[in-house]
């Protein structure tokens, strides 16, 4: 019998199945939540504000966001002299830059103007002012090619669509860079604030805080193999991992018999915050045919789809009730088993950074429970 036979009708139903109960089980409806930063920065008459970017007060440490950005507005409380000298640009923790404001509303005074800056809204700021609070799309005006944040600021930004932000993770540390080009007036950012929805993800890692148990843990799903069945090969899909540093994560799958476990991630893929401006998060099949494991440090060396269960540490335990080490280092201890309850047991061992896992599932290929697996000898 080929041990290694395309997947049965049955396995089709079974995915399908699988992604329903997924949706089933992840947050009922989208989350919305507002973090405020209410030191000032001051805009001298030409060049950096203080703060600037990553100081505190530029700087904006969102937490506790559970699934990726769906949806993210901006607002500033501004004053300034001459605004069309402004240029104001947002980073986020994953290193996405987005212009909010250049060159616009002429040289009409603003004197405590609640701006909001959305994708959604139905027209720029005014290009020659004046302009007054209200909700805006983030608007660029400027003459040049592009404008220029100094360093540490983005540098050279051209995109102001706060869209871009969309399927990154919110948490981290935000920064608005703010920039004064032309002599000689001066303003006050008097706050700043992010307002985000995110769409649901199926685990959040960790639960709380920024270390420890993800939420749920485990995370249980049930795969069942037809009557008369048992697996022959088992994948395990993780779809979109994000996480603000990954090499925190340890990942354990739990099959339905006491013994059988596999670590398929622990210590791997470094410091890099994924999704970062580049991907919309880690999409994995861990299966023992992939040429190679996950990077040990290096983010390019994670985005690779097809990957090995892969472990760089030693002595990994995870809190009860997951199962005891020794762990499985290959998916094929699941062999010869018949389906049931799963289990997903995902562990932050370091604190200070988040993400979540929008949902995951098993391929599995089957082949008779009677079935030695040895080729017939011909006669």
């Amino acid at each position: 019998m080929d041990l290694t036979s395309s997947k049965r009708a049955w396995s089709l139903s079974l995915v399908a199945a699988i992604l329903t109960m997924g949706a089933l089980t992840a947050s009922a409806s989208a989350e919305t939540f507002t973090t405020t930063q209410t030191e000032d920065i001051a805009i001298p008459l030409v060049g950096n504000g203080t703060p600037y970017g990553v100081e505190e007060g530029a700087a904006l440490d969102v937490q506790g966001g559970d699934g990726p950005i769906s949806k993210i507005t901006v607002n500033l409380n501004l004053s300034h002299a001459f605004p069309d000298d402004l240029d104001i640009a947002l980073v986020s923790p994953g290193g996405d830059s987005e212009i909010l404001m250049s060159d616009a509303c002429g040289g009409t005074d603003l004197v405590n103007a609640s701006i909001t800056f959305s994708s959604s809204a139905g027209t720029p700021l005014s290009d020659g002012g004046p302009c007054a609070g209200g909700t805006f799309q983030p608007s660029n005006f400027t003459s040049a090619p592009t404008d220029n944040w100094p360093a540490p600021g983005p540098g050279a930004v051209t995109t102001s669509q706060l869209g871009n932000f969309a399927n990154e993770s919110p948490n981290g540390v935000w920064q608005l860079f703010v920039v004064d080009d032309e002599n000689p007036d001066a303003g006050t950012v008097n706050s700043w604030s992010l307002t985000i929805t995110t769409t649901p993800a199926l685990i959040a890692i960790p639960g709380t805080g920024t270390s420890g148990k993800a939420n749920p843990y485990p995370s249980l799903k049930t795969f069942n193999t037809p009557a008369g069945k048992v697996i022959s090969d088992v994948d395990l899909e993780i779809n979109r991992l994000a996480h603000t540093f990954p090499d925190d994560i340890n990942m354990l799958l739990a099959g339905p018999r006491r013994g059988a476990d596999v670590l398929a991630m622990s210590n791997a893929c470094g410091s890099g915050d994924v999704p970062g401006n580049d991907l919309p998060g880690f999409l994995w099949t861990f299966n023992d045919e992939a040429p190679v494991g996950l990077a040990d440090s290096s983010h390019a060396g994670c985005i690779t789809s097809n990957v090995k269960p892969t472990n760089f540490g030693s002595g990994d335990t995870f809190p009860s009730p997951a199962p005891a080490p020794p762990f499985g280092s290959a998916m094929s201890v699941f062999d010869g088993l018949e389906g049931g309850e799963w289990r997903l047991f995902v562990n932050d061992v370091a604190g200070g950074d988040t993400g979540y896992i929008t949902g995951w599932t098993l391929l599995m290929t089957t082949r008779d429970a009677a079935d030695t697996g040895f080729a017939v000898a011909s006669t």
